[in-house]
């Protein structure tokens, strides 16, 4: 059994837990809720997560030797769920990465620091192809050619508009378009003064990374 750590939402930890099956691998995912350890997610995968998981760069999640004792006794009933499709050998095809940790959104939310990421996300960032500045009045400068597929063009893309307000609740980034009412959601992983951690379109990785202009 190999595991490895990564953090979300600023402070909450995500263990990821990996033990090969026949025809593949067996997973877990184990969080904190209400300061007690708890499986959210138990199924097979084909997916080699420890050659597949990056974070937003290559390598940059380690992972170690464990054993199954690691492992906590208490499960979510999003894990017993899953379980269930083991029982009945089925291997879960998940195409992105992401997948394997959407279960996140059963996790409540710590206030103090969801009030602390919304004050940290006001300014301008940029990735060098999008750029987007967070006014405090929800006021929202954004600029992202739509030639190919970004974490932050998805919904212009879909209905050629541009964003011009935004708000975010609950770990979602909202960017909309106030006249269309329309836009996109997008889930936020990490923000802090110096970056800002969105979920990656590509299917191998998780996080897109913006940096902080001003």
């Amino acid at each position: 059994m190999r595991t490895a750590n990564i953090t979300v939402r600023n402070n909450q930890v995500l263990e990821m837990f990996t033990e090969p099956h026949e025809r593949g691998f067996e997973f877990w995912l184990v969080a904190v809720i209400k300061g007690q350890r708890t499986v959210l997610s138990h199924h097979l995968t084909r997916d080699d997560l420890e050659r597949r998981f990056c974070y937003a760069r290559p390598a940059d999640v380690v992972w170690r030797d464990a054993s199954a004792s690691e492992l906590p006794h208490q499960k979510h009933r999003s894990a017993v769920e899953e379980e269930k499709t083991i029982a009945r050998s089925t291997f879960w095809e998940l195409h992105r990465l992401a997948d394997y940790v959407s279960v996140i959104n059963v996790l409540p939310n710590d206030r103090k620091t969801l009030d602390a990421a919304r004050k940290a996300i006001l300014g301008k960032w940029t990735d060098g192809v999008a750029s987007l500045s967070f006014g405090p009045d929800h006021r929202l400068h954004w600029s992202c050619a739509l030639g190919q597929p970004h974490p932050l063009n998805m919904g212009s893309r879909t209905v050629g508009q541009e964003p011009d307000w935004w708000s975010f609740e609950a770990w979602q980034l909202h960017l909309m378009n106030s006249e269309r009412k329309c836009g996109q959601r997008i889930g936020i992983l990490h923000v802090d003064d110096r970056e800002l951690h969105v979920y990656s379109t590509q299917p191998d990785r998780l996080a897109h990374v913006l940096h902080r202009t001003s």
